[in-house]
Protein backbone atom coordinates (compact mmCIF):
# COMPACT_ATOMS: atom_id res chain seq x y z
CA UNK A 1 0.00 0.00 0.00
CA UNK A 2 2.96 2.32 0.62
CA UNK A 3 4.35 2.04 -2.68
CA UNK A 4 1.16 2.93 -4.26
CA UNK A 5 0.57 6.01 -2.46
CA UNK A 6 4.33 7.08 -2.88
CA UNK A 7 3.35 6.28 -6.80
CA UNK A 8 0.30 8.34 -6.94
CA UNK A 9 2.07 11.50 -4.61
CA UNK A 10 4.92 11.63 -7.23
CA UNK A 11 2.47 11.54 -9.74
CA UNK A 12 0.85 14.79 -8.37
CA UNK A 13 4.44 16.94 -8.43
CA UNK A 14 4.96 16.09 -12.29
CA UNK A 15 4.95 19.62 -14.04
CA UNK A 16 2.35 20.33 -16.94
CA UNK A 17 3.73 22.45 -19.12
CA UNK A 18 1.97 26.28 -19.61
CA UNK A 19 1.39 26.98 -23.29
CA UNK A 20 0.50 30.77 -21.89
CA UNK A 21 4.29 31.52 -22.32
CA UNK A 22 6.08 30.80 -25.44
CA UNK A 23 8.51 27.66 -25.68
CA UNK A 24 11.96 27.11 -26.43
CA UNK A 25 14.37 24.23 -27.03
CA UNK A 26 17.34 23.06 -27.89
CA UNK A 27 16.35 19.89 -30.52
CA UNK A 28 19.83 17.74 -32.40
CA UNK A 29 19.62 16.52 -35.35
CA UNK A 30 22.26 13.76 -36.51
CA UNK A 31 23.61 16.92 -38.61
CA UNK A 32 23.32 19.83 -36.26
CA UNK A 33 21.54 21.38 -33.01
CA UNK A 34 18.64 23.68 -33.91
CA UNK A 35 16.29 25.94 -31.99
CA UNK A 36 13.08 25.17 -32.21
CA UNK A 37 10.23 27.63 -30.68
CA UNK A 38 6.29 27.57 -29.94
CA UNK A 39 4.00 30.50 -29.26
CA UNK A 40 0.26 29.31 -28.68
CA UNK A 41 -0.58 32.52 -28.94
CA UNK A 42 0.62 32.85 -32.44
CA UNK A 43 -0.01 29.12 -33.20
CA UNK A 44 3.55 29.20 -35.00
CA UNK A 45 6.84 26.86 -34.37
CA UNK A 46 9.69 27.75 -36.00
CA UNK A 47 13.17 25.98 -36.35
CA UNK A 48 16.03 27.99 -36.21
CA UNK A 49 14.20 31.26 -38.15
CA UNK A 50 12.23 28.71 -40.33
CA UNK A 51 8.53 29.20 -39.70
CA UNK A 52 6.74 25.87 -39.92
CA UNK A 53 2.78 25.64 -40.18
CA UNK A 54 0.76 24.68 -36.64
CA UNK A 55 -1.81 22.26 -38.00
CA UNK A 56 -3.12 21.05 -34.15
CA UNK A 57 -2.07 21.30 -30.64
CA UNK A 58 -3.03 17.77 -28.90
CA UNK A 59 -2.56 18.44 -25.15
CA UNK A 60 -3.88 16.16 -22.59
CA UNK A 61 -3.24 14.74 -19.05
CA UNK A 62 -0.65 12.38 -20.87
CA UNK A 63 0.94 14.98 -23.08
CA UNK A 64 1.21 17.80 -24.91
CA UNK A 65 2.49 17.84 -28.70
CA UNK A 66 1.92 20.27 -31.95
CA UNK A 67 1.37 19.11 -35.50
CA UNK A 68 1.99 21.13 -38.61
CA UNK A 69 4.19 21.30 -42.04
CA UNK A 70 7.06 21.91 -42.49
CA UNK A 71 8.27 24.34 -45.76
CA UNK A 72 8.15 23.78 -49.38
CA UNK A 73 5.93 20.38 -49.39
CA UNK A 74 8.50 19.12 -47.16
CA UNK A 75 7.58 16.49 -44.00
CA UNK A 76 5.11 16.65 -41.57
CA UNK A 77 6.55 17.18 -38.10
CA UNK A 78 5.30 16.43 -34.53
CA UNK A 79 6.70 18.29 -31.45
CA UNK A 80 6.45 16.91 -28.25
CA UNK A 81 6.77 19.30 -25.80
CA UNK A 82 5.60 17.05 -22.09
CA UNK A 83 6.45 14.95 -20.69
CA UNK A 84 9.29 14.22 -22.93
CA UNK A 85 10.80 16.62 -25.59
CA UNK A 86 11.23 15.50 -28.72
CA UNK A 87 10.74 16.68 -32.63
CA UNK A 88 9.56 13.81 -35.24
CA UNK A 89 9.56 13.96 -39.14
CA UNK A 90 7.01 12.18 -40.94
CA UNK A 91 7.26 11.58 -44.75
CA UNK A 92 4.39 9.60 -46.74
CA UNK A 93 2.89 9.09 -43.10
CA UNK A 94 6.41 7.11 -41.99
CA UNK A 95 8.34 8.60 -38.93
CA UNK A 96 11.63 9.09 -40.93
CA UNK A 97 13.62 10.93 -38.10
CA UNK A 98 13.59 11.54 -34.26
CA UNK A 99 15.23 14.78 -32.45
CA UNK A 100 15.89 14.70 -28.72
CA UNK A 101 15.13 18.09 -27.22
CA UNK A 102 15.81 19.95 -23.92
Amino acid sequence: MKLLAVALSTAAIIPQISLSDPVSLVCESPKREYRVEFDADLRSVSANDTQYSVLAVEETAERTAVVGLTTDGGPTYRLYLHPYKKMEFFSDGKLFQTDNCR
